[in-house]
């Protein structure tokens, strides 16, 4: 049975976790999230989840012993091949805001599993698709005004009040609020790592 570490600050990602039955502890370096401007875009994100797990295998010697896992992951809004990260200023967010309504974007998870003793390393990444509809200015003000948008890759947060302003999902959504659950189990079994659960 192997130990799961989650080496992320995203509370999101933990309550998905959570909710998902994993037991596991979380433990993370801040790290600056720098993509490699040679890889293609999907390639750019899983990097940026391995350079989280990377760090703290680096920074933290205690994890190098058998039967520890880290899982990290990176989440970007992706609207015609641009990238649409956190927020710096609610000016922004709402800008961004505002360039997603009526378009339809993708939501990108790249992550990564590393296996410490022996090591062994796994990314991959999932995309889905959200359709927003035909955002009102005073809609999106109101959704700014909440503070609900400043911590999250395209401003906005799906599980939460912004979840309004969705027509149409494609594909995961817990992908979309942070974190491939469907597809980790899945690479889990694939690799076979058994995870302790509650």
């Amino acid at each position: 049975m192997m130990e799961l570490v989650l080496a992320s600050a995203s509370p999101r990602r933990r309550q998905l976790l959570e909710q998902s039955g994993y037991k596991f502890i979380t433990s993370y370096v801040k790290v600056s999230e720098i993509p490699q401007e040679n890889l293609n875009l999907q390639e750019q994100i899983e990097d940026l989840a391995r350079q989280k797990a990377q760090a703290l295998v680096e920074s933290d010697k205690s994890l190098k012993k058998h039967g520890i896992l880290l899982v990290s992951a990176d989440t970007v809004v992706v609207l015609d091949d641009q990238i649409l990260g956190k927020p710096k200023t609610s000016q922004e967010a709402t800008e961004v805001l505002g360039q997603l309504s009526g378009q339809k974007h993708r939501v990108i998870t790249g992550v990564c599993l590393w296996q410490t003793e022996p090591e062994k390393v796994v990314t991959f990444h999932e995309t889905s698709e959200v359709t927003f509809r035909d955002l009102s200015k005073d809609e999106i003000q109101a959704y700014v005004d909440t503070g609900d948008c400043m911590d999250k890759a395209g401003s906005y947060g799906i599980q939460g009040e912004a979840g309004k302003f969705v027509a149409k999902v494609d594909g995961s959504f817990d992908n979309i609020v942070g974190f491939p659950t469907e597809r980790f189990a899945q690479v889990l079994k694939e690799n076979n790592w058994n995870v302790a659960r509650r």
